[in-house]
């Protein structure tokens, strides 16, 4: 009776075991899944960055046109603002 009661608790163990190693698969899926997400997710950061520098780096090349077109410089203000006068568009040094 002794090794009935044995044999049914390394039953119980063994079962135990294997639904133990069932949730830990179901676990790696899940985090899977949320790797693959976030990495979506990075994906889409990323394209949504590089169009926005795209834009940005058009606008800039049009204003270098403009500038260009008109003769008109890019002025550097320095840090502080001694003797520099803004007047609407433009700095008068």
């Amino acid at each position: 009776d002794s090794t009935n009661s044995e044999a049914n608790l390394v039953m119980d163990l063994v079962r135990a075991k294997c639904e133990v190693l069932v949730a830990q698969k179901l676990l790696a899926e899940c985090k899977l899944r949320e790797t693959e997400v976030m990495a979506s997710l990075l994906k889409f950061q990323v394209d949504t960055t590089e169009k926005k520098l795209e834009d940005t780096d058009m606008g800039l090349g049009c204003m270098r046109v403009i500038f260009n077109k008109h003769g008109w410089s890019h002025v550097s203000l320095p840090s502080r603002h001694g003797n520099l006068v803004q007047t609407g568009k433009f700095v008068i040094l």
